[in-house]
């Protein structure tokens, strides 16, 4: 709890899932150790457990299971009581074309990507780009 009041705490590369036990898990965040800490003092990148209620635990697990989706955090805060909570949502990836599109709109290049590429395309980038053998 100290250490998540400096404020150095970080969720940019974090995401939560559910185990198999019905726990729900905080993975990737990072907590920086408490600098007036002893030799006692916690892993910076360890897992954290969430705690939820039964009805929300149901609810993210099956949106996981069922269609594809990632529970997200989106920011740490204190309540009125001081205790530290978790703002989560649930996301879902971005189809291949929609993520080229995207790309593609930002940067302004034309190229596919090779997620998106044809078998031939991939196999001549494979390759060292030089195409197919001239016939």
């Amino acid at each position: 709890m100290k250490s998540l009041r400096t404020g150095k705490a970080t969720i940019a590369e974090s995401y939560a899932h559910v185990d198999r036990k019905g726990e729900a898990w905080l993975v990737n965040a990072t907590i920086p150790e408490y600098m007036a800490g002893n030799r006692f003092n916690h892993e910076p990148k360890r897992l954290r457990k969430l705690l939820l209620k039964q009805r929300e635990l149901v609810k993210l697990s099956q949106a996981i299971e069922r269609e594809g989706m990632t529970i997200v955090p989106l920011r740490i805060y204190f309540n009125a009581r001081g205790r530290a909570k978790l703002l989560l949502a649930l996301g879902r990836g971005r189809s291949c074309m929609t993520s080229a599109r995207s790309r593609r709109n930002a940067t302004g290049a034309g190229k596919r990507d090779a997620c998106c590429g044809t078998r031939a395309e991939l196999k001549s980038a494979a390759s060292g780009g030089l195409g197919p053998a001239p016939s």
